[in-house]
């Protein structure tokens, strides 16, 4: 589980620096940036899928409720 919150925590870490330096580079004229911002929207739909809070929970949480 820990393992989890580690890859969780520093996808999601970088998904937003990388989104920041996409932005940076966009605004000085760099468009590698729009390739960074690409990678940016990846790394943080990954972040979702490892971390436990993510998509994992949600999974969770809809079998564990009785069906009604």
């Amino acid at each position: 589980m820990a393992l989890r919150w580690w890859f969780g925590l520093t996808y999601l870490l970088g998904g937003a620096g990388c989104m920041v330096a996409a932005i940076v580079w966009l605004a000085t004229g760099n468009w590698a940036g729009v390739y960074l911002a690409g990678g940016a929207v990846s790394l943080l739909a990954l972040a979702w899928l490892i971390h436990p809070w993510g998509v994992r929970r949600q999974n969770l949480d809809q079998t564990a409720r009785p069906a009604r």
